[in-house]
This record gives C-alpha cells, structure tokens and sequence, in this order.
C-alpha cells in the first residue's frame, strides 16, 4: 500500500512511518508517495532498522539472526515466531546513507538520518517537503 497510497495530495502536515519501511517493496516509490501526501512545509520522520556500514550492517545481521531469534523463540515459546524474517529483511536493507540520499533525490529538505540508542540496530530519518 505504501507504493500507491488511497489519499489526496498534499493532505498532511506530517507522516510517521514506524519499523514498515524495511518493507516497503519498492522504497523509492513508497517515499514519492509520501512526498506526495504531505503539504508543502510537512514533515516525514521516520524509524526502522539502522546499518551505518557494510561491518556494522554485518554486526546487525549476527545479532539479527542469532540473539533475537533466540529472545523471540524464548519469549513466543516456538520457532514460528513473527520476527522470523526479520534477519532476511535487514539483510537486504540498505546503509543510512544511501535513504538518505534516496530522500533527497524525492525532493525532501533538510534530510537527516541517524542512529539510535542504546543498541545502534535502529535509524531515525527526517525530512522536510519544500514550501
């Protein structure tokens, strides 16, 4: 759905997009629908899944597929957890920059990305549609 969003144009002051956009099928078309839905002046601010660089994304996928699975498996008691597919998706995330980058070539201002607190697995972005 974040690829083809059912709301008019410039209808929002401000889009949150929380812990879905690893998700997205297509990210690039997923963010140019979200510029499309913000007014000019909105905000989207955004938090998912965070990779600095190839070795940390590397550090996070180990985490990913070994501690985390293992917490799921404890806290679920069963290897059919949701989080199954989590190590898959990061792997096949991208590095902060690069959403970053793709934000700006959107057309959003004033972009930042940055990790977050207290494991560094996780990313906040932000940016601005022009006025």
């Amino acid at each position: 759905i974040a690829e083809d969003i059912p709301l008019d144009t410039n209808s929002f002051d401000m889009v949150f997009c929380l812990f879905s956009f690893r998700d997205f099928q297509d990210k690039k078309k997923g963010l140019e629908e979200i510029f499309r839905v913000l007014k000019p002046g909105g905000q989207l601010v955004m938090c998912d899944a965070g990779k600095a660089n190839a070795l940390h994304g590397l550090a996070g996928r180990i985490w990913m597929s070994t501690v985390v699975q293992w917490m799921a498996r404890w806290v679920t008691k069963t290897k059919d957890h949701p989080w199954k597919g989590l190590a898959r998706s990061y792997t096949h995330y991208g590095t902060n920059k690069y959403y970053r980058n793709m934000m700006m070539e959107v057309g959003f201002e004033n972009v930042s990305g940055r990790l977050l607190y207290p494991f560094l697995m996780s990313s906040r972005f932000r940016g601005k549609k022009p006025l």
